[in-house]
């Protein structure tokens, strides 16, 4: 598919994967009680998700035959979209990315190819470290600090 084609959503490959922080990240501290948000898992090949040097979230960098495991959101408003631009900041760049939607529950064997919005990591390969970021290690031992009552407040309704 060329990379020329409107993206249908984003893709999110990191901290955003945890339906919490996204929901607080787009809607502030107090979200609807319905979401419009449709969530699948999903596959951007051609990327590796590294650790960010100092920091509890990922990159994603060029890697020709790996691939990132993620989710794939679509119904995201123009008002999500700025406050998403906000919360990645300078080190992420937005761009157009072709991703393997798979069925609900992940299976490789299913799904399509479209074109979504994923941040990609721009600082530089000095700020990320070699070893490969985690989402089931960050829910483990780090998600209750970014939305839980312990929860840091750079992170909270931004």
């Amino acid at each position: 598919m060329s990379s020329s084609l409107e993206p249908t959503g984003f893709f999110f490959y990191g901290t955003l994967m945890s339906s919490a922080i996204l929901n607080r990240v787009i809607y502030g501290p107090s979200p609807p009680r319905y979401s419009y948000l449709r969530i699948q898992p999903a596959i951007l090949p051609e990327f590796t998700r590294r650790k960010v040097q100092g920091a509890d979230y990922p990159g994603i960098v060029p890697a020709p035959g790996s691939s990132v495991k993620g989710t794939f959101v679509i119904g995201l408003r123009e008002d999500h979209v700025r406050k998403l631009d906000f919360f990645e900041g300078d080190d992420y760049e937005r761009r157009n990315v072709p991703v393997k939607v798979l069925n609900e529950e992940g299976g490789e064997e299913e799904g399509e190819e479209v074109q979504a919005e994923a941040y990609v990591w721009i600082a530089g390969v000095e700020g990320l470290r070699e070893e490969e970021w985690s989402y089931e290690e960050f829910v483990r031992e780090k998600l209750g600090r970014w939305v839980g009552e312990e929860g840091k407040e750079e992170y909270r309704g931004r």
